[in-house]
């Protein structure tokens, strides 16, 4: 297919996986989370039920005066408003590494997340 093909809403996108990831800032208990990220219905946010930081409270790259929870997300992206649905995908394993690795990098921890096709 062309990319003008691909632009009018033509292209078929359901074997595509897509996901969103990142350091979001937003509180996962956080009413902002439910109205900005939640509300994107067909998002599936992987760590839901993961409980505290996925940060490092005590890293010298950054000062956190209070513990501001679960800040980073992987979602997965099922659907973009009504003509778009992209491949479902299922986490088969997950987890959050806390362990420094070498010198500080970041004052992230590492979501790692393994997929498959649902």
């Amino acid at each position: 297919q062309t990319i003008d093909e691909r632009s009018n809403g033509t292209h078929d996108w359901s074997n595509t996986g897509v996901i969103a990831l990142g350091d979001f800032n937003i509180k996962a208990d956080s009413a902002e989370y439910e109205e900005t990220l939640m509300s994107n219905q067909g998002w599936i946010d992987y760590f839901q039920d993961e409980l505290g930081q996925t940060y490092a409270t005590d890293n010298s790259l950054a000062n956190y005066p209070e513990d501001c929870g679960r800040i980073d997300y992987i979602f997965g992206v099922e659907r973009y408003g009504t003509s778009h649905r992209f491949l479902p995908l299922k986490a088969v394993s997950r987890s959050i590494r806390k362990e420094p690795v070498g010198e500080e990098s970041s004052d992230h921890y590492a979501l790692l997340l393994d997929l498959l096709p649902a």
